[in-house]
């Protein structure tokens, strides 16, 4: 069954458009490339977005962001940050819609009908969702919102849709916080390896977890793990 997308009316159907571009930056790895493989890795890259057009047309979000993600990294356009950006924050992926937003803004000068649209995205998402902050103790740094990695380290600041979301601190043994978080609300998160007393106000939803890596040695034993959740600015 087609999904059926819902979109903020700022969103216009021209900000949605896969469009393909004449220009290409094709991203080169350190061994040289020939011509003919530059010119091979564009018409895929130009198939991939035409075939994630069409994912998208389809509500099929999820394969229109591989194939865009794909085609990225074939052969960087520009675009393929704003388009990134649109299908997640449809999909509620507040904090990688904000980082593709920025980049797009960043790489354009802000400048444009899309710039504009980004801008206006952006606070849009700010004002909707939520903020979880999170600190870590040294080793667990790495972090997975939601089981996506967000190649950003302890301490960071993700911006987030309301609701329950799963924030992971990556080390010899992952540390996990279930954060719920509402519009407007900051919940700071701790994820440690040793026992902390919860300062008053503490979150009581939130919880832990503790995965023990393949690698750890059988045996060992987890001194304990304590998030501490400290809710601000609820809304009234």
């Amino acid at each position: 069954m087609k999904l059926r997308l819902r979109f903020h009316t700022l969103l216009t159907s021209a900000a949605l458009t896969f469009a393909l571009v004449a220009s290409t930056e094709i991203v080169r790895a350190d061994e040289p490339v020939s011509e003919v493989e530059v010119k091979e890795a564009v018409v895929v890259a130009e198939q991939a977005r035409a075939d994630a057009q069409h994912a998208y047309d389809e509500g099929d979000l999820e394969k229109a962001q591989t194939l865009l993600e794909h085609a990225d990294a074939l052969a960087h356009v520009a675009d393929d940050y704003f388009r990134l950006a649109v299908i997640c924050e449809a999909r509620g992926y507040y904090q990688e819609a904000s980082t593709y937003f920025k980049a797009y803004l960043q790489e354009t000068k802000s400048k444009g009908d899309r710039a504009r649209t980004s801008i206006i995205a952006i606070a849009r998402m700010e004002e909707e969702g939520g903020t979880i902050v999170v600190r870590a103790d040294p080793g667990l740094e790495d972090l997975v919102l939601d089981g996506r990695p967000q190649r950003l380290a302890a301490p960071a600041k993700l911006l987030v849709a309301p609701g329950e979301h799963v924030v992971t601190a990556m080390g010899h043994v992952d540390t996990k916080a279930v954060v719920d978080v509402q519009a407007g609300e900051t919940v700071e998160v701790l994820l440690a390896r040793e026992p902390t007393t919860p300062a008053a106000g503490g979150c009581a939803s939130c919880t832990v977890t503790n995965d023990i890596t393949p690698t750890e040695p059988v045996g060992v034993t987890l001194i304990g793990l304590v998030v501490l959740a400290v809710r601000r600015g609820r809304r009234r």
